[in-house]
Parts: structure tokens; C-alpha cells; sequence
């Protein structure tokens, strides 16, 4: 079997979301979780459920070592919202001094600062 994954902004999921696309979401597959079926079928046909499970370890092991790699953050961001998508794609919490550390060599500073924040303005950034 060959499996190709890509991962796309949420507003471009619901764009194709009346298309016919049957959705299966995804709960923890690495740990052993399947995907939610549709309908009435029970379990994916074969070895799918394998191949699933190591698409999100894939996609889970490049979110861990980028800045989102598969760019589902538009324009520049904070590092907070970074860490808060990674979070999401990785499904655990991130010590967030640690993850600062990993990221920044990624990251390009912008001249813009988050407004509205308490505290001193957050920098903006792009990936490199």
C-alpha cells in the first residue's frame, strides 16, 4: 500500500467539506487509537489502520523537530500560537521555555509585536 498525507489549513478542509469526502477523524493514532469510521464500517480493510498510525507519527516527528513544517500558520505569528499548534498536532503539552529554544533557530523576527497582550508585546515571526 502507498499512503501520501498532507495536512492543510482548516478553512481549506471545510472549503471541500460538501464535496462527498467521506471525514474520519483521527484520535491518537500513534498510541494504538484508530481512525473514527463513518457510517457503519468498524475497521479500515488490511494493514490501513498501520498506515494511518504511521502517517501521524510521521507528520507528529516533523512537527517536533520545525517550526510548523507543513505551514498551517498564514502570515507571521507569536511563538505562543506556534507552541499551540504543535501542541494540537502533537496532542501533549510542551514545556514552553524548552520549545522556544527548539523553534527560534526556524524562526525569522518580524518588525510587527502582538497588541492587545498584557505584559510587553509579543514578537512576531516567520519560518526561515
Amino acid at each position: 500500500s502507498v499512503a501520501h498525507v498532507d495536512t492543510v489549513p482548516v478553512d481549506a478542509a471545510a472549503a471541500i467539506a460538501h464535496t462527498g469526502v467521506a471525514w474520519a477523524p483521527i484520535r491518537d493514532a500513534v498510541s494504538g487509537a484508530a481512525v473514527v469510521l463513518p457510517g457503519a464500517q468498524r475497521a479500515l480493510p488490511f494493514d490501513h489502520d498501520e498506515i494511518v498510525r504511521r502517517a501521524v507519527g510521521d507528520l507528529r516527528d516533523r512537527y517536533r523537530e520545525r517550526p510548523d513544517p507543513a505551514g498551517l500558520l498564514t502570515g507571521a505569528f507569536t511563538v505562543l500560537e506556534l507552541r499551540r499548534l504543535h501542541e494540537a498536532v502533537l496532542g501533549e503539552e510542551l514545556n514552553k521555555d524548552t520549545f522556544r529554544r527548539t523553534m527560534l533557530p526556524g524562526l525569522k523576527a518580524t518588525a510587527s509585536v502582538e497588541s492587545g497582550s498584557v505584559g510587553r508585546p509579543a514578537r512576531r515571526y516567520r519560518r526561515r
